[in-house]
């Protein structure tokens, strides 16, 4: 704290000392800067203003501080050599291994800080080596840890660090600094640098992405793996640095354009420019829309939630405009406008998906619940998803038949939403089956009155897919009116469901599927085959258990125990 305190870090007398503080302030003022840019915390994660008054370094130039930090580093290396005792030799090989750490981590943050995806002069690889020495550097420094935090145990039994007094560091330190604040143990520090170090480091991957929906599915996939909140704001600066501000709804339009393009394999540049309601639609509304989509995956997963939320009723109107234009019988329309009208229907339901299954993540799903869940799921959100797939590789083939082109993702991505549509649907049905054999704890007084609170939960909980006509939406009173359809065309839900999962398995074998998911989804498919079949035809007494899986979280595997 006497460092921080200090009213002018260059009156320090020691180089080594004088580097340390100002490096160490020169980081936090790059970190408080990054995040506060990003804009992607929470109250509880971050104040913009915890500064407290210090200037953290703002006057200095961030490459001659990381030169006048490696310098220090040197000479205490050349210290450590040319120490005779034990004692010397580690402790200033310590006190270059940190303040390396220190330089290195002030270059990483500085150069993905100010990185731009569209400027290929940045060097991945390098950067790429210097967060792997700087992990192996980290590892031998927090080794040092030992060295020079000695304490001292005073005549009230209290032990504290050598030369650190409670009562004079109060003085040096601003009123509204909070004192409350757990002072976090060194070694600590090291060990969780490492997971965020690993951050970086796969943060350089956006580097070479070219179309919006690679930084969307590297987001949402970013996001799965709860990074700190370091990581999620490059993440965003990285995506729109401050110099596409002043050009941003050209320069996003662009990138929507070509990311269209793209999933199409198809260059249709010229048509996007030539159609003006396209133009005027990515302008209007999917240039904020779909840039505030990037934003949202980069907050913590209970703000996402809650923010998905009205970027849906925004994708609502998007669609209804496009809608309306590309189905009005009085009017032509282009092949472009109705593929624009498929892709923002595919990023909907995609949306509406994440939106569904956070939910899981977040525990906010009871059992009984995974029937209405999984019904729209396999019912609506995957059949849309999947009918936008069809339509782009229609598209794809009609176009470039008879051409060599390469192995085509949307195939892939068709067959792993087939899977999940599959999936969806026989959980739906085991769901249901539970709950007629009473398996299955369920609220004692479902009311069908509105004004009823009971039923809140089951008419609004999901109110943020209603702003999406198309899909079409389905109310939880039209779902009671559905499932009154299934009973009478269904007799045995439990049957249908081991039917369905059985068929999972099977064509998992036939097409002879490899890799962890899809050992995960046979294996998944196998067990609830088993369970659904024995409960269908037998009063078994064991009791139903969902196990939650990782690698397929949204469904549970069913067990007898």
């Amino acid at each position: 704290m006497k460092i921080n305190s200090e009213p002018n870090q260059d009156d320090i007398p020691d180089k080594k000392l004088r580097s340390l503080s100002q490096g160490v302030l020169k980081l936090a003022g790059i970190i408080n800067d990054l995040i506060k840019t990003a804009n992607v915390y929470d109250d509880e994660e971050f104040q913009p203003d915890m500064g407290y008054g210090f200037s953290l370094g703002a006057e200095k130039n961030i490459s001659a501080i990381v030169k006048f930090v490696n310098d220090s580093s040197n000479d205490a290396a050349r210290l450590s050599k040319k120490a005779r005792t034990s004692d010397d030799i580690e402790g200033w090989n310590g006190v270059s291994k940190r303040l390396k750490v220190l330089s290195s981590l002030l270059s990483i943050i500085s150069s993905l800080s100010n990185a731009d995806c569209s400027d290929y002069k940045i060097e991945t690889d390098k950067l790429s080596q210097i967060i792997l020495t700087t992990l192996k550097t980290l590892s031998e420094a927090g080794k040092t840890v030992k060295l020079g935090n000695k304490t001292q145990l005073y005549d009230d039994g209290v032990r504290l660090p050598l030369g650190f007094e409670p009562l004079y560091n109060q003085t040096l330190i601003p009123a509204a600094f909070p004192r409350d604040v757990p002072i976090v143990a060194p070694e600590k520090v090291y060990v969780d640098l490492v997971p965020i170090l690993e951050e970086f480091r796969h943060l350089l991957k956006m580097f070479n992405f070219s179309s919006y929906e690679q930084f969307l599915d590297f987001t949402r996939g970013f996001s799965d793996k709860s990074p700190s909140l370091v990581a999620r704001s490059l993440l965003f600066v990285i995506f729109i640095p401050p110099n596409r501000k002043i050009l941003g709804k050209m320069m996003m339009a662009n990138v929507i354009e070509n990311s269209i393009c793209a999933y199409l394999k198809l260059d249709l540049s010229k048509e996007f420019r030539m159609n003006r309601n396209v133009q005027f639609w990515t302008s209007t509304y999917g240039c904020s829309i779909f840039c505030n989509l990037i934003q949202d995956y980069c907050f913590n997963k209970a703000r996402q939630r809650e923010r998905i939320e009205f970027e849906l009723e925004s994708i609502g109107r998007l669609i209804d405009e496009v809608d309306r234009a590309v189905n009005n019988p009085d009017i032509q329309t282009t092949t472009v406008e109705q593929i624009y009208l498929n892709w923002i229907v595919l990023q909907a339901s995609l949306t509406m998906e994440v939106y569904l299954t956070q939910g899981f993540g977040l525990g906010l799903y009871a059992n009984f619940e995974l029937e209405y869940i999984n019904f729209y799921l396999g019912d609506v959100i995957y059949p849309s998803i999947l009918r936008c797939l069809s339509s782009f590789q229609t598209l794809n083939q009609n176009v470039r038949k008879g051409k060599k082109i390469k192995p085509d993702t949307i195939a892939e991505r068709l067959q792993l939403y087939e899977f999940q549509s599959h999936l969806s649907r026989a959980t739906f049905f085991s769901i249901r089956g539970f709950l007629k054999k009473n398996r299955l704890e369920t609220p004692q007084i479902i009311s069908d009155s509105v004004g009823d609170k009971q039923n809140t939960r089951y008419t609004h909980r999901f109110a943020a897919l209603m702003h999406v006509r198309i899909p079409t939406f389905i109310s939880w009173g039209d779902y009671r009116r559905i499932s009154g359809d299934l009973d009478r065309r269904v007799s045995n839900d439990l049957a249908e469901a081991s039917k369905i999962f059985e068929s999972v398995k099977n064509q998992v074998n036939s097409l002879g599927l490899q890799g962890p998911f899809f050992d995960h989804l046979k294996t998944l498919a196998t067990a609830n085959m088993i369970t659904t079949k024995l409960l269908s035809t037998m009063d078994i007494k064991k009791k139903l258990i969902f196990e939650k899986n990782d690698d397929l979280s949204i469904y549970p595997t069913f067990k007898l125990v």
